[in-house]
Protein backbone atom coordinates (compact mmCIF):
# COMPACT_ATOMS: atom_id res chain seq x y z
CA UNK A 1 0.00 0.00 0.00
CA UNK A 2 0.95 3.33 -0.69
CA UNK A 3 2.39 5.94 2.12
CA UNK A 4 -0.24 7.97 1.90
CA UNK A 5 -3.34 5.55 3.34
CA UNK A 6 -5.63 6.89 1.27
CA UNK A 7 -3.71 6.90 -1.84
CA UNK A 8 -4.31 3.62 -4.30
CA UNK A 9 -4.05 2.75 -7.88
CA UNK A 10 -6.37 0.86 -10.05
CA UNK A 11 -4.29 -2.62 -9.06
CA UNK A 12 -4.26 -1.56 -5.16
CA UNK A 13 -8.06 -0.75 -5.47
CA UNK A 14 -9.00 -4.62 -7.13
CA UNK A 15 -7.69 -5.94 -3.61
CA UNK A 16 -10.25 -3.82 -1.64
CA UNK A 17 -13.48 -4.43 -4.14
CA UNK A 18 -14.66 -6.98 -7.31
CA UNK A 19 -13.74 -6.01 -10.95
CA UNK A 20 -17.05 -4.48 -11.79
CA UNK A 21 -17.08 -2.34 -9.06
CA UNK A 22 -13.92 -0.66 -9.55
CA UNK A 23 -15.17 -0.27 -12.94
CA UNK A 24 -18.17 1.31 -12.09
CA UNK A 25 -16.31 3.40 -9.65
CA UNK A 26 -14.05 4.61 -12.33
CA UNK A 27 -16.75 5.24 -14.48
CA UNK A 28 -18.33 7.59 -11.86
CA UNK A 29 -15.04 9.51 -11.48
CA UNK A 30 -14.47 9.53 -15.21
CA UNK A 31 -18.18 11.06 -15.48
CA UNK A 32 -16.72 14.07 -12.77
CA UNK A 33 -19.49 13.05 -10.67
CA UNK A 34 -17.33 13.45 -7.26
CA UNK A 35 -17.36 16.69 -5.40
CA UNK A 36 -16.99 17.76 -2.29
CA UNK A 37 -13.18 16.08 -1.42
CA UNK A 38 -11.81 16.55 1.64
CA UNK A 39 -9.33 14.90 3.88
CA UNK A 40 -8.58 15.81 7.70
CA UNK A 41 -6.46 13.81 9.61
CA UNK A 42 -7.33 9.83 9.13
CA UNK A 43 -10.86 10.76 7.39
CA UNK A 44 -11.75 11.40 3.54
CA UNK A 45 -15.05 12.83 2.96
CA UNK A 46 -16.68 13.31 -0.78
CA UNK A 47 -20.10 13.40 -2.28
CA UNK A 48 -20.67 11.09 -5.15
CA UNK A 49 -23.51 11.61 -8.07
CA UNK A 50 -25.93 8.68 -8.25
CA UNK A 51 -28.34 7.49 -10.63
CA UNK A 52 -31.41 10.25 -9.02
CA UNK A 53 -30.52 13.92 -9.49
CA UNK A 54 -29.48 16.31 -6.85
CA UNK A 55 -29.34 13.32 -4.66
CA UNK A 56 -25.78 12.79 -3.97
CA UNK A 57 -24.69 9.88 -1.42
CA UNK A 58 -22.25 10.80 1.19
CA UNK A 59 -18.88 8.99 1.46
CA UNK A 60 -16.62 8.62 4.19
CA UNK A 61 -13.58 6.80 4.43
CA UNK A 62 -11.82 6.28 7.50
CA UNK A 63 -8.51 4.13 9.01
CA UNK A 64 -9.77 1.67 11.42
CA UNK A 65 -5.92 0.16 12.67
CA UNK A 66 -4.61 -0.91 9.49
CA UNK A 67 -7.68 -1.39 7.15
CA UNK A 68 -10.05 0.78 5.24
CA UNK A 69 -13.23 1.41 6.59
CA UNK A 70 -16.20 2.68 4.40
CA UNK A 71 -19.49 4.03 5.33
CA UNK A 72 -21.90 5.14 2.37
CA UNK A 73 -25.34 6.35 1.83
CA UNK A 74 -26.53 3.62 -0.79
CA UNK A 75 -26.02 0.94 2.22
CA UNK A 76 -24.03 -1.34 0.05
CA UNK A 77 -23.62 -5.02 0.97
CA UNK A 78 -20.02 -4.37 -0.09
CA UNK A 79 -17.39 -3.31 2.18
CA UNK A 80 -16.14 -1.00 -0.41
CA UNK A 81 -19.04 0.22 -2.89
CA UNK A 82 -18.34 1.78 -5.95
CA UNK A 83 -19.09 5.31 -4.82
CA UNK A 84 -16.17 4.75 -2.33
CA UNK A 85 -13.97 3.79 -5.22
CA UNK A 86 -15.13 6.92 -7.14
CA UNK A 87 -13.64 8.69 -4.17
CA UNK A 88 -10.46 7.08 -4.09
CA UNK A 89 -9.75 7.83 -7.90
CA UNK A 90 -10.84 11.13 -7.28
CA UNK A 91 -8.22 11.83 -4.49
CA UNK A 92 -5.78 10.03 -6.44
CA UNK A 93 -6.02 12.79 -8.92
CA UNK A 94 -5.90 15.45 -6.60
CA UNK A 95 -2.96 14.05 -5.09
CA UNK A 96 -1.25 13.78 -8.76
CA UNK A 97 -1.99 17.65 -9.64
CA UNK A 98 -0.41 18.48 -6.12
CA UNK A 99 2.79 16.94 -6.00
CA UNK A 100 3.56 16.81 -10.02
CA UNK A 101 5.85 19.92 -10.90
CA UNK A 102 3.72 22.69 -12.66
CA UNK A 103 3.31 22.40 -16.37
CA UNK A 104 3.86 25.14 -18.58
CA UNK A 105 2.92 23.91 -22.27
CA UNK A 106 0.52 21.99 -24.47
CA UNK A 107 2.77 19.22 -24.77
CA UNK A 108 3.25 18.81 -20.73
CA UNK A 109 -0.56 18.59 -20.13
CA UNK A 110 -0.90 15.92 -22.47
CA UNK A 111 1.69 13.93 -21.04
CA UNK A 112 0.39 14.35 -17.78
CA UNK A 113 -2.78 14.08 -18.68
CA UNK A 114 -1.52 10.24 -20.24
CA UNK A 115 -0.02 9.83 -16.97
CA UNK A 116 -3.41 10.13 -14.95
CA UNK A 117 -4.80 7.65 -17.48
CA UNK A 118 -2.06 4.91 -17.44
CA UNK A 119 -2.09 4.89 -13.41
CA UNK A 120 -6.13 4.74 -13.35
CA UNK A 121 -7.79 2.92 -16.09
CA UNK A 122 -5.37 0.70 -17.67
CA UNK A 123 -4.27 -3.28 -16.68
CA UNK A 124 -1.14 -4.52 -17.56
CA UNK A 125 0.48 -7.86 -17.92
CA UNK A 126 4.23 -9.30 -18.76
CA UNK A 127 4.43 -10.86 -21.53
CA UNK A 128 7.97 -11.52 -22.16
CA UNK A 129 11.47 -10.04 -20.75
CA UNK A 130 11.35 -8.48 -17.82
CA UNK A 131 10.11 -4.93 -16.47
CA UNK A 132 13.18 -3.24 -17.96
CA UNK A 133 13.06 -4.48 -21.00
CA UNK A 134 10.28 -6.52 -22.10
CA UNK A 135 7.02 -6.92 -24.01
CA UNK A 136 3.18 -6.28 -21.95
CA UNK A 137 -0.09 -6.46 -22.81
CA UNK A 138 -1.82 -3.48 -22.03
CA UNK A 139 -6.13 -2.90 -21.63
CA UNK A 140 -8.42 -0.24 -20.82
CA UNK A 141 -10.54 -0.96 -17.88
CA UNK A 142 -13.57 1.05 -19.14
CA UNK A 143 -13.86 1.63 -23.11
CA UNK A 144 -15.23 4.59 -24.82
CA UNK A 145 -16.50 1.77 -27.41
CA UNK A 146 -18.74 -1.45 -26.61
CA UNK A 147 -15.04 -3.36 -27.96
CA UNK A 148 -12.57 -3.60 -25.43
CA UNK A 149 -9.05 -3.47 -27.38
CA UNK A 150 -5.52 -4.61 -25.76
CA UNK A 151 -2.23 -3.24 -27.01
CA UNK A 152 1.06 -4.07 -27.03
CA UNK A 153 3.89 -2.11 -25.11
CA UNK A 154 7.44 -2.70 -25.82
CA UNK A 155 9.83 -1.47 -23.07
CA UNK A 156 13.30 -0.61 -23.50
CA UNK A 157 14.10 2.20 -21.22
CA UNK A 158 12.51 2.96 -17.64
CA UNK A 159 13.16 6.80 -17.41
CA UNK A 160 13.90 7.90 -20.76
CA UNK A 161 10.36 7.88 -23.79
CA UNK A 162 11.99 5.42 -26.03
CA UNK A 163 9.28 2.91 -25.81
CA UNK A 164 6.57 1.70 -28.39
CA UNK A 165 3.06 0.90 -28.29
CA UNK A 166 0.70 -0.19 -30.84
CA UNK A 167 -2.12 1.67 -29.88
CA UNK A 168 -3.44 4.83 -32.33
CA UNK A 169 -3.00 7.19 -29.73
CA UNK A 170 1.09 6.88 -29.61
CA UNK A 171 1.42 7.02 -34.01
CA UNK A 172 -0.50 10.54 -33.50
CA UNK A 173 0.22 12.07 -31.12
CA UNK A 174 3.29 13.33 -31.05
CA UNK A 175 4.26 13.08 -27.40
CA UNK A 176 6.57 9.46 -27.73
CA UNK A 177 4.33 8.22 -24.89
CA UNK A 178 0.46 7.05 -23.97
CA UNK A 179 -1.45 6.16 -21.05
CA UNK A 180 -0.33 2.32 -21.72
CA UNK A 181 3.19 2.70 -21.45
CA UNK A 182 2.79 5.12 -18.82
CA UNK A 183 0.72 2.33 -17.34
CA UNK A 184 3.87 -0.09 -17.75
CA UNK A 185 5.94 2.71 -16.04
CA UNK A 186 4.26 2.87 -13.33
CA UNK A 187 3.17 -0.73 -12.42
CA UNK A 188 7.44 -0.82 -12.94
CA UNK A 189 8.15 1.86 -10.16
CA UNK A 190 6.21 -0.34 -7.58
CA UNK A 191 8.49 -3.67 -8.08
CA UNK A 192 10.97 -4.23 -6.00
CA UNK A 193 13.99 -4.53 -8.42
CA UNK A 194 12.70 -1.17 -10.42
CA UNK A 195 15.68 0.10 -8.80
CA UNK A 196 18.35 -2.48 -10.05
CA UNK A 197 16.73 -2.65 -13.48
CA UNK A 198 16.68 1.37 -13.79
CA UNK A 199 20.94 1.14 -12.88
CA UNK A 200 21.46 -1.60 -15.04
CA UNK A 201 19.78 0.56 -17.95
CA UNK A 202 18.71 -1.89 -20.94
CA UNK A 203 20.53 -4.93 -21.76
CA UNK A 204 20.34 -4.71 -25.97
CA UNK A 205 21.82 -1.60 -28.24
CA UNK A 206 17.98 -0.87 -30.17
CA UNK A 207 16.88 1.72 -33.09
CA UNK A 208 13.63 3.49 -32.37
CA UNK A 209 11.55 6.02 -33.21
CA UNK A 210 11.78 9.34 -31.26
CA UNK A 211 9.78 12.36 -31.48
CA UNK A 212 12.08 15.62 -30.45
CA UNK A 213 9.36 18.51 -32.30
CA UNK A 214 6.52 18.55 -33.71
CA UNK A 215 7.26 18.67 -36.84
CA UNK A 216 8.47 15.20 -37.50
CA UNK A 217 10.03 11.91 -35.77
CA UNK A 218 13.89 10.91 -36.34
CA UNK A 219 15.24 7.44 -36.07
CA UNK A 220 17.91 6.82 -33.73
CA UNK A 221 20.10 4.90 -31.92
CA UNK A 222 20.63 3.88 -28.16
CA UNK A 223 23.55 2.03 -27.46
CA UNK A 224 24.88 0.16 -24.50
CA UNK A 225 27.97 0.04 -22.87
CA UNK A 226 29.14 -3.38 -23.72
CA UNK A 227 28.33 -3.16 -27.34
CA UNK A 228 30.41 -5.07 -29.58
CA UNK A 229 33.05 -3.45 -31.24
CA UNK A 230 32.24 -4.80 -34.57
CA UNK A 231 28.74 -3.93 -34.47
CA UNK A 232 29.66 -0.32 -33.53
CA UNK A 233 31.70 -0.31 -36.88
CA UNK A 234 29.15 -1.42 -38.67
CA UNK A 235 26.63 0.75 -37.01
CA UNK A 236 29.05 3.95 -37.63
CA UNK A 237 27.90 3.52 -41.18
CA UNK A 238 24.21 4.49 -40.74
CA UNK A 239 24.28 6.48 -37.49
CA UNK A 240 25.90 9.49 -37.04
CA UNK A 241 28.17 10.88 -33.85
CA UNK A 242 24.85 12.03 -32.25
CA UNK A 243 23.37 7.88 -32.86
CA UNK A 244 21.05 9.72 -35.55
CA UNK A 245 20.01 7.85 -38.98
CA UNK A 246 21.80 9.80 -41.52
CA UNK A 247 20.92 7.91 -44.68
CA UNK A 248 17.90 8.36 -46.83
CA UNK A 249 14.51 6.90 -46.08
CA UNK A 250 13.46 4.94 -46.88
CA UNK A 251 16.27 3.49 -49.37
CA UNK A 252 18.98 3.21 -46.81
CA UNK A 253 16.67 2.21 -44.26
CA UNK A 254 15.81 -1.29 -45.80
CA UNK A 255 19.27 -1.50 -46.30
CA UNK A 256 20.46 -1.20 -42.68
CA UNK A 257 17.37 -2.77 -41.87
CA UNK A 258 18.06 -6.46 -44.09
CA UNK A 259 21.74 -6.03 -43.49
CA UNK A 260 21.68 -6.43 -39.65
CA UNK A 261 18.55 -7.12 -38.41
CA UNK A 262 19.43 -10.76 -38.22
CA UNK A 263 22.25 -9.91 -35.66
CA UNK A 264 21.02 -10.72 -31.91
CA UNK A 265 23.02 -7.88 -30.56
CA UNK A 266 21.06 -5.44 -32.39
CA UNK A 267 16.80 -4.59 -31.99
CA UNK A 268 15.01 -2.89 -34.55
CA UNK A 269 11.75 -1.54 -33.40
CA UNK A 270 8.49 -1.88 -35.16
CA UNK A 271 8.05 1.98 -34.25
CA UNK A 272 11.05 2.91 -36.45
CA UNK A 273 10.33 0.07 -39.26
CA UNK A 274 6.62 1.29 -39.52
CA UNK A 275 8.32 5.00 -40.06
CA UNK A 276 9.84 3.93 -43.12
CA UNK A 277 7.17 1.74 -44.40
CA UNK A 278 4.90 4.87 -44.06
CA UNK A 279 7.52 7.01 -45.65
CA UNK A 280 7.76 4.69 -48.68
CA UNK A 281 3.55 4.70 -48.97
CA UNK A 282 4.01 8.50 -48.91
CA UNK A 283 6.59 8.50 -51.43
CA UNK A 284 4.71 6.21 -53.98
CA UNK A 285 1.82 8.08 -53.30
CA UNK A 286 3.16 11.25 -54.58
CA UNK A 287 5.01 9.57 -57.50
CA UNK A 288 1.46 8.35 -58.55
CA UNK A 289 0.19 11.93 -58.06
CA UNK A 290 2.13 13.59 -60.14
CA UNK A 291 1.55 10.99 -62.60
CA UNK A 292 -1.97 11.70 -62.51
CA UNK A 293 -1.64 15.66 -62.42
CA UNK A 294 0.36 14.87 -66.22
CA UNK A 295 -2.30 13.37 -67.53
CA UNK A 296 -4.82 15.51 -66.35
CA UNK A 297 -2.41 18.65 -67.50
CA UNK A 298 -2.27 17.14 -71.10
CA UNK A 299 -5.88 17.13 -71.78
CA UNK A 300 -5.80 20.56 -70.59
CA UNK A 301 -8.15 20.03 -67.14
CA UNK A 302 -10.93 17.92 -68.88
CA UNK A 303 -11.76 14.46 -67.61
CA UNK A 304 -14.54 12.42 -69.93
CA UNK A 305 -17.59 13.24 -68.80
CA UNK A 306 -16.65 16.22 -66.80
CA UNK A 307 -18.03 19.07 -68.58
CA UNK A 308 -16.09 21.71 -66.19
CA UNK A 309 -12.51 22.56 -66.77
CA UNK A 310 -9.88 22.41 -64.14
CA UNK A 311 -7.75 24.99 -62.97
CA UNK A 312 -4.47 24.11 -62.36
CA UNK A 313 -4.71 24.08 -58.19
CA UNK A 314 -7.59 22.09 -58.85
CA UNK A 315 -5.95 19.62 -60.55
CA UNK A 316 -3.89 19.17 -58.02
CA UNK A 317 -6.55 18.50 -55.78
CA UNK A 318 -7.95 15.46 -57.61
CA UNK A 319 -4.34 14.40 -58.21
CA UNK A 320 -3.84 14.05 -54.34
CA UNK A 321 -7.45 12.86 -53.63
CA UNK A 322 -7.16 9.75 -56.49
CA UNK A 323 -3.35 8.54 -55.31
CA UNK A 324 -4.31 8.20 -51.52
CA UNK A 325 -6.16 5.25 -50.44
CA UNK A 326 -7.50 7.60 -47.56
CA UNK A 327 -7.73 11.70 -47.84
CA UNK A 328 -9.45 14.78 -46.61
CA UNK A 329 -9.76 17.82 -48.89
CA UNK A 330 -10.13 20.68 -46.86
CA UNK A 331 -10.21 24.61 -48.79
CA UNK A 332 -11.67 27.50 -48.40
CA UNK A 333 -15.88 28.27 -49.42
CA UNK A 334 -16.37 28.72 -53.26
CA UNK A 335 -12.83 27.19 -54.63
CA UNK A 336 -14.71 24.30 -55.72
CA UNK A 337 -13.86 20.98 -53.73
CA UNK A 338 -17.10 19.04 -54.79
CA UNK A 339 -15.83 19.48 -58.47
CA UNK A 340 -12.35 18.10 -57.98
CA UNK A 341 -14.34 15.19 -55.53
CA UNK A 342 -16.42 13.97 -58.37
CA UNK A 343 -12.98 14.49 -60.63
CA UNK A 344 -11.54 12.43 -58.42
CA UNK A 345 -13.92 9.88 -58.18
CA UNK A 346 -14.47 9.77 -62.11
CA UNK A 347 -10.62 9.59 -62.98
CA UNK A 348 -10.64 6.31 -60.34
CA UNK A 349 -13.50 4.59 -62.14
CA UNK A 350 -12.38 5.48 -65.81
CA UNK A 351 -8.21 4.47 -64.66
CA UNK A 352 -8.84 2.55 -61.09
CA UNK A 353 -11.39 0.07 -61.64
CA UNK A 354 -13.42 1.91 -59.10
CA UNK A 355 -17.62 0.32 -60.00
CA UNK A 356 -18.77 2.62 -56.93
CA UNK A 357 -18.71 5.74 -55.16
CA UNK A 358 -20.65 6.26 -52.13
CA UNK A 359 -21.58 10.32 -51.66
CA UNK A 360 -21.92 11.17 -48.04
CA UNK A 361 -22.91 14.94 -47.62
CA UNK A 362 -24.81 17.90 -46.12
CA UNK A 363 -28.72 17.30 -47.09
CA UNK A 364 -28.44 20.61 -48.27
CA UNK A 365 -25.96 19.78 -50.93
CA UNK A 366 -27.91 16.28 -52.15
CA UNK A 367 -29.55 18.24 -55.17
CA UNK A 368 -26.35 19.65 -56.19
CA UNK A 369 -24.35 16.23 -56.05
CA UNK A 370 -27.10 14.46 -57.82
CA UNK A 371 -26.50 16.99 -60.78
Amino acid sequence: MATDFFLYDTEQLNTLGTEDTVKKGLAYFTENRVFALDVQDNQLTAQVEGSIKDQPYWVELSKNEDALHCQCDCESEESICKHAIAALYSYAEYCINRDEETFGGAVDEAIKERIKKGRNEVSVKLISGNLAFGVWQARSIISATYRKTSYHVYIRALDQRKNYCTCPDLATNRLGTCKHIEAVLHYAKKQPEYKQLLSQGSPTSFVYLAWESATEPVIRLHKTEKIDGGLTDELAEFFDSENQFKGRLPDDFNYFAEKLNANEDLLIGDDALLYVRQCAEDAAHQLRAQAISQQIMQANGVLPGIKARLFPYQTEGVAFLASRGRALLADDMGLGKTIQAISAASWLADNAGVKKVLVVCPASLKHQWAR
